[in-house]
This record gives structure tokens, C-alpha cells and sequence, in this order.
């Protein structure tokens, strides 16, 4: 098989990658500025099917195996490079400047898939939905689109054969038949999971397609060049930009990509036959945009990481901060273009290295670079400039692995399926005493709840008793506003139903929540005056007394069980994030603007509705009682998030781990106290 070269580079494909890339850009910078500038992506994938259905035929080959090397050589050598060192730099800033948190979580494991080409599937499993404000805060959410090309990649070839041995009708049809079946499939997806939708190759494979129908279609067209065909560029032109303002986030990929896609489809196939319009080639060929095209890659690569950094540190919500962040994703891109990408293309273009060669040199690369870039997340607790992950242990409340007494006694968290929902059974290990026949405690509630991991652990290994932790996001006991959308019902049935089974007399049931609407959360500021405007509204009093009504009878079962069961007392709450707000670099972004301090008088006040249920409750179930850690964390006129230098909170509510050490002791000494 010999296959001459197909199509020579088009300078206006180049315009079009910048419009998308730019547009990317915008929308990542501030989603008001283009709403649907998200769509620049399904641009990018159009012009990517369309692209690389001429790489294969670019010079004569003889035989699918050299062909084969050629392909995947050249595109090894145009991502790999540049993505590893994005991805590196990008891990280095991360380990340096974000503290590790819920809200970074996700951060290192779709790092590490981006450099095997699965990130996408990684963040639809974990991250969640990339309209979601958490994904601004992930490093590497825009590789999720790197993902799909790659997927599309390793297939591609091989559906495209058919079309460079003769038999061009097969290969359409393949083609077409796929983009039926991906466009179907986002069609179903999109009402029964956009998560998936959105981030998989499965529902994205007809954009793709599209591109490369759009090369094979065009190579046969002739006559097209007119008035007509001008019109319709321009007409494909203002779809596309008409979508980039209008396209929702509910309509994507499916319906809402199909019209621009198609245009950028269209676009491409006049453009190869010459059939654009003569100002629409003008545009796009003026030096500054076949610049930014040039380099989309490297800009597309960078950008959002640069935009990342800027919210975790400085904040991104000011024009000057925007304006800064630009120049450094332009400044970034066009060193990697200059010094990374282009480097290693010149040298298999120009025959200094061969493809088989390029190819053996990327699988070398993806075999120690994932290792490479686990090593250094590995750093983050050494060589961090965040306080928060320098100092873990007074930071985060959780247990795992971090309490031995010098007898060598530790505490075990084993996870355990419990009436149907899941559980955390702590457990004593490599204790030269036995245990004691101490009392049991269960912790159950929502994430406030799962805070306590360490002051449960270290009751346990203190106590040598057993101890239960059921936590679930939003899902407190005796909550005393509307519970989150996710299962609660079901979470505190079973909750309550295993602790019921398990409980002996004077077991202790403890049940910590958040009852005060949030201040702020961790990337949002909400304000003391909606909260209480909340708090004292009509439809928040009408809800606690039917959550009053629902849980009453829980905890009649449980006191009956001979059960000692302690709601707790709301704590304080504050104004800004505590552990994005802790370091020299982040102590003028937005989200810290409300300080780490909130007077007494205003938590009083705010907590007096709940105060006001508590009697109630108390008074219907006799056994009840109430625990109150405010004079612990604010014994003064005003709280304070730190105290002596320490944490006290984590972020605006949930306690640190030093918050745990600290409440411990005044935890039992309030049980002795009731004892006796």
C-alpha cells in the first residue's frame, strides 16, 4: 500500500483553534464572559477527527505496520512531551502552594490517569459534575478532554485503514455508523447520567467522527467554491459564535453541541476545497490569531492549571488577578511551545528521528513518568509551603495511622457494611493491656460527625472500649433543617437501626451536626445576615419541628436501650475557610476577606432556635443530653478559628484535629460530671 500526501497544512484551521481555545479560556476565566464558551472543546474535537485523518496519508508508506508507527508516533511526540511537563510543574505547584483537603482530593489521582490517558473516566467516578464549582478547584479537570482524543486515538487508525486501501465506502460507513451510535448514546445519557455523558469518549466518539467525515466527504468535492458556498461559511461562522454565547451546561454534549459541531464540520470541508468565505479567511489567518492557534495546545495545556493557582492562592475574582493570570497561561504556553513541543515534531519531521523510534521513546516515557509523578506527590508533606499540610497532624481531623502510644497501642479503622449503609469500626491493635469493659461510643451524623475521627479514635485507645463512626455529607440526626437530597432518609435509618442493635447500657451515642446554616463554605461566602434571616425564617421553624417530630421517637428507642445519647450544641462558625485562608500567599484572596474571627454575641444569637428544639427534645426524651463545646472553643467575647497558632477549625465549621485533642478531655469530664 502507497499512499501520496493527502491535504497540505490550512492556515485557517490553525484561526479556528484559537477561536476555540480562546473562547475555552474565557469561560474557565469567568463563566459570565461567554457562557458557552465550553463548547470551544467540542470545536477542538471536530478539528482533532478532521486533522488527524490527514496525518496518516502525509507521505508514502508502504504497509499498515509503518503507517501504524507513523501515526502513533506523531501523535505520542505532539502530546506527550508537552502534557509530562505541564503535568510535573503543574504537580510540583500543587504540592507547594494547595493544601490537601476535600476540595483538592481529586487533584492527584486524575494527575496521575492524565499521564496514562484516563483522566476522564477518573473524574466522572470522583469528581463529579465539571459544571460543579469543586472541579475549579482540581488542577487537572481540563484533562478530561486530552482523555477522549487519546481514546480516539488508539482506535482511529484502524478504522481509517480501510480508507487508504480502497475501500473509502467501508470506512465511511464505519465512521458514520459510530457517530450514529456515540450521538445516541449521549442523546440517552444525558437524561439518565450527564456526569457520564459529559466526560466519556462513548458519548463524545461522534464529534470526533464528525471531523474525520468532514475530511472524507471534502476530498471529493468539487465545484464548491462560490457565492454560495461563501455564504454558508458565514453562516457556519455565526452558528458557532451564536453557540459560544448561548449553549447551557444542561444541554451539552447533547443537544446543545450538535449544531456548532456540525458547523465546524462544515467550515473544515470548505476550507479544504477553498470555499471560505474571503473576510472569514482574512480573520482567521491574521498573525496574532494563527499565533494563539498555534500554540492552542500549549495554552489549552496550561491555562487552567494557571487559573487554579490563582484561586487557591491569590484569588482569581478581580480584574488585575485575571489580567496577571492570562499573561502567565500565555507566557507558559508559548515557552512550552517554543521549548517542548516543538522540538521533539521538527526532529521526526525532519527525519532525525524515525517514528518507530519516537514510539519506543514514548512508551518509555508513560512507563517512568506515572511512577516519576507518584514520587513526587509523595513530597507534599516535606517540601510544602502550605501550613496545613506541613502540620497534618494539628490540621485534619482524621485518625488513619496516626496515634501510637509508646506501648506500641494503636487504633485500627475498619470499614463495615451496617444495616445497608457503610460504617467505620475503630478498633484497638497491638495493645499489651486488654481491653476494657468501658462504654462504647457511636458517632453518627453528617460530615460534622465524621470530624470527630480522631477524638473517637483516641477514645477508643484511651478507653479500651469499641467504637462506631456513621457519617454521611448532610445527614445529621436531629439536623433541624432540610435535609440534603442524598439518601439521608435511608443513611439515618440504617444508622440508627445497626447503632440500636449493637448498643449495651451505658453506651454512649453521640451526635454531632451542623444546625446552624453555613456561613461559608469552601468556596463560597454566604454571610451572617442570610443566615440569619434562615435561621429565624418561617419554612427553617416549620422544619425543625417536623425533624423534631421524625427523630423524637429515635432517640426515645435508644435511650430505652439504656443508651447515654448527646446531641451537641452548635459550635462557631465562621466567615472564611480556615485552611484555604492559613498561608502568607493566600491572605488576600476574596474568600478570606471575612477573617477567621466571629464576635460570641452573633453564634449566640444564631444558635438560640436550635438552643430552643434542644429543650424541647430533652424535656420529651429523658436521657437526652446536651453537650456544649462552645466554652471550650470560645471562651472569650470572640471566637477565634486558631488559638495560640493552632487550628481550632479546619475550614469555616468542621474542627481540626487539634480542636479534637483539645475537646477530648472536657468530652468525658462532661459525661463524669452527668455520671454523678
Amino acid at each position: 500500500m502507497t499512499q501520496k500526501a493527502a491535504i497540505p497544512h490550512l492556515a485557517p484551521i490553525d484561526g479556528l483553534r484559537a477561536v476555540a481555545v480562546l473562547s475555552v479560556m474565557a469561560y474557565h476565566l469567568n463563566g459570565g464572559m461567554l457562557p458557552g464558551g465550553f463548547v470551544g472543546v467540542d470545536i477542538f474535537f471536530v478539528i482533532s477527527g478532521f486533522v488527524v485523518s490527514g496525518a496518516l496519508p502525509e507521505a508514502g508508506i508502504s504497509g499498515i505496520g509503518p503507517l501504524l508507527a507513523l501515526f502513533y508516533g506523531r501523535r505520542a511526540t505532539r502530546i506527550l512531551p508537552a502534557l509530562y511537563v505541564c503535568l510535573l510543574a503543574t504537580c510540583v505547584l500543587s504540592i507547594l502552594f494547595i493544601p490537601y483537603s476535600w476540595l483538592s482530593a481529586a487533584g492527584e489521582k486524575s494527575g496521575l490517569a492524565a499521564a496514562l490517558g484516563y483522566s476522564n473516566f477518573v473524574l466522572a467516578a470522583a469528581e463529579g459534575n465539571y459544571f460543579a464549582p469543586r472541579a475549579d478547584y482540581n488542577l487537572f479537570t481540563h484533562t478530561w478532554s486530552l482523555g477522549v482524543e487519546e481514546q480516539f486515538y488508539a482506535i482511529f487508525p484502524w478504522l481509517f485503514v480501510p480508507w487508504l486501501t480502497g475501500w473509502r465506502g467501508l470506512s465511511v460507513g464505519v465512521f458514520a455508523g459510530g457517530l450514529v451510535l456515540s450521538l445516541g448514546y449521549a442523546g440517552f445519557v444525558s437524561r439518565t447520567d450527564e456526569v457520564a455523558g459529559f466526560y466519556l469518549i462513548f458519548s463524545r466518539f461522534w464529534e470526533l467522527a464528525l471531523g474525520v467525515l468532514a475530511f472524507q466527504v471534502s476530498g471529493r468535492a468539487s465545484g464548491v467554491a462560490g457565492g454560495a458556498a461563501r455564504a454558508v461559511s458565514i453562516a457556519c461562522a455565526a452558528i458557532m459564535c451564536f453557540a459560544l454565547v448561548s449553549t447551557t451546561p444542561d444541554r451539552t454534549p447533547f443537544p446543545g453541541s450538535l449544531l456548532p459541531c456540525l458547523a465546524t464540520a462544515v467550515l473544515l470541508a470548505l476550507v479544504r476545497v477553498g470555499g471560505e468565505s474571503v473576510a472569514l479567511r482574512q480573520t482567521l489567518t491574521l498573525a496574532p490569531v494563527l499565533y494563539v492557534g498555534r500554540i492552542s495546545y500549549s495554552l489549552y495545556l496550561w491555562h487552567w492549571p494557571v487559573f487554579v493557582l490563582f484561586r487557591w492562592t491569590v484569588g482569581l475574582a478581580t480584574v488585575p488577578a485575571a489580567l496577571v493570570a492570562v499573561l502567565c497561561a500565555f507566557g507558559a504556553a508559548a515557552a512550552s511551545y517554543r521549548y517542548v513541543e516543538t522540538p521533539p515534531r521538527r526532529a521526526l519531521a525532519g527525519g532525525r528521528v524515525s517514528s518507530a523510534v519516537a514510539l519506543v521513546a514514548a512508551g518509555v516515557l508513560v512507563c517512568g513518568f506515572y511512577p516519576l509523578q507518584q514520587s513526587v506527590w509523595r513530597l507534599r508533606s516535606t517540601v510544602s509551603l502550605s501550613t496545613v499540610s506541613r502540620h497534618r497532624l494539628d490540621w485534619y481531623p482524621d485518625a488513619d495511622g496516626k496515634m501510637v502510644s509508646s506501648a506500641g497501642c494503636r487504633v485500627r479503622i475498619v470499614r463495615v457494611r451496617a444495616d445497608d449503609i457503610g460504617a467505620e469500626m475503630y478498633q484497638r491493635t497491638g495493645c499489651a493491656a486488654p481491653d476494657k469493659a468501658a462504654r462504647a461510643l457511636f458517632v453518627v451524623g453528617d460530615s460534622h460527625a465524621g470530624a470527630y475521627s480522631d477524638f473517637l479514635a483516641r477514645y477508643v485507645q484511651g478507653q479500651g472500649s469499641a467504637g462506631m463512626m456513621y457519617f454521611e455529607g448532610g445527614c445529621a440526626v436531629l439536623g433541624l433543617k432540610p435535609l440534603d437530597p442524598r439518601g439521608c432518609g435511608a443513611f439515618l435509618h440504617g444508622a440508627i437501626n445497626d447503632v440500636q442493635q449493637r448498643v449495651k447500657p451505658g453506651d454512649i451515642v453521640f451526635l454531632p451536626g451542623l444546625r446552624i446554616t453555613r456561613i461559608a463554605g469552601q468556596f463560597v461566602h454566604v454571610g451572617v445576615d442570610h443566615v440569619r434571616d434562615e435561621m429565624f425564617g418561617t419554612a427553617q421553624s416549620q422544619w425543625r419541628a417536623v425533624d423534631e417530630a421524625a427523630s423524637v421517637p429515635a432517640l426515645a428507642r435508644l435511650a430505652a436501650a439504656g443508651a447515654i445519647v448527646v446531641l451537641e450544641a452548635p459550635k462557631p462558625e465562621f466567615g472564611a475557610p480556615t485552611f484555604r485562608c492559613a498561608d502568607w500567599y493566600d491572605a488576600t484572596n476574596p474568600i478570606c476577606a471575612d477573617g477567621s474571627t466571629i464576635k460570641r454575641s452573633v453564634i449566640e444569637d444564631l444558635r438560640a432556635p436550635v438552643m430552643e428544639e434542644f429543650r424541647s427534645v430533652v424535656a420529651a426524651v429523658p436521657g437526652v443530653l446536651v453537650w456544649d463545646p462552645l466554652a471550650v472553643l470560645c471562651p472569650g467575647e470572640e471566637c477565634s478559628a486558631y488559638e495560640g497558632g493552632k487550628p481550632l477549625f479546619f475550614d469555616s465549621d468542621h474542627l481540626s484535629g487539634y480542636a479534637n485533642r483539645k475537646l477530648l478531655p472536657e468530652f468525658m469530664a462532661f459525661l463524669g460530671r452527668k455520671a454523678g
